[in-house]
């Protein structure tokens, strides 16, 4: 049976994921805009596009996160298991974004891509990207910053649940 303690460091994890994703996204998502065509786009029409997308992208990266942490039995998979943790979280929002692009794309007409994207299966090359290279980024940059802001607190788990949580996890498979 999985212990999931939802510590204060682990939550503070969570917020700095969602704030680190939010960072990364939106320059991606900037650095991006000129490969898409946007139906009467106008400037703050294109900008609230971004703003968007952005926030899109950090529930999208938000979902990753958790699921890694379901799959891999810990919530803190960033610095316990960052590797297989990735791996699902990028794997997570490459099929997502994959599936987001070609229905926004194809088959609602939500935007379009210049001839400058490149493609692959009509999908463009450049979200499908940000899924490999910004989770990859958040995991070392969550590691950087949970090494300088150690904590030992135990947040709202009793000494038991603290104690089994780390006794599961000594336990887990690597």
């Amino acid at each position: 049976m999985a212990m999931f303690c939802l510590t204060k460091p682990v939550l503070r994890r969570a917020v700095w994921w969602a704030a680190l994703s939010f960072a990364f996204n939106l320059l991606w998502e900037i650095a991006q805009s000129p490969l898409y065509v946007f139906p009467d786009a106008r400037g703050m029409l294109v900008a609230y596009s971004i703003l968007h997308c952005t926030v899109g992208d950090v529930f999208i990266s938000l979902a990753g996160f958790l699921l890694a942490g379901f799959a891999v039995r810990d919530l803190d998979w960033p610095l316990s298991r960052p590797w297989k943790g990735g791996a699902i979280a990028t794997v997570a929002g490459l099929l997502y974004t994959g599936y987001s692009e070609w229905n926004n794309v194809s088959q609602l007409g939500s935007w379009g891509y210049t001839s400058e994207m490149p493609l692959i299966l009509g999908i463009g090359v450049v979200p499908l990207l940000q899924w490999l290279v910004l989770p990859l980024a958040t995991v070392l940059c969550l590691r950087k910053i949970s090494t300088t802001q150690k904590s030992t607190e135990s947040g709202g788990c009793t000494d038991v649940q603290m104690t089994q949580h780390q006794e599961a996890q000594q336990k887990a498979p690597k």
